[in-house]
């Protein structure tokens, strides 16, 4: 009889034991499962993060395209508006058709600067056309 209930013991223990490592496992794999979720999720969002940051690049290029382009029109219109401005002053510096003043009269019309005008320098125009 003592074998009988040192054996139910030991029956009851390891079902107990049993049951236990039972609950263990279905709280484990109801963990794993929600690590996997959360796994997934993270892996969503790195790709999107991952594609945002591919197409920021791209943005990226785009604008500096754009500002090298911006900037090459800059230098050119710079190059523009000194040229317009010699223009000009040769323009004004000119003398009219109508001026008189070698034949005797005393209204010459001078250019905006008082001289007359003088043609740029070979230097000058080697900057002019390296700018």
């Amino acid at each position: 009889m003592e074998k009988k209930s040192i054996q139910l013991n030991t029956d009851l223990e390891l079902e107990k034991k049993l049951e236990e490592a039972e609950r263990t496992i279905i709280s484990l794999k109801v963990k794993l499962e929600e690590t996997k979720k959360v796994e997934e999720i993270l892996i969503r969002k790195h790709k999107e993060k991952e594609d945002m940051c591919q197409e920021r690049e791209a943005e990226i290029v785009v604008l500096r395209k754009r500002l090298n382009e911006t900037a090459e029109q800059m230098r050119t219109n710079t190059k523009f508006e000194k040229s317009t401005m010699d223009l000009d002053n040769i323009l004004n510096c000119q003398t009219s058709p109508h001026d008189k003043t070698e034949l005797g009269y005393d209204d010459q019309k001078k250019c905006e600067t008082g001289e007359s005008y003088k043609p740029p320098k070979k230097e000058d125009e080697q900057e002019i056309r390296s700018s």
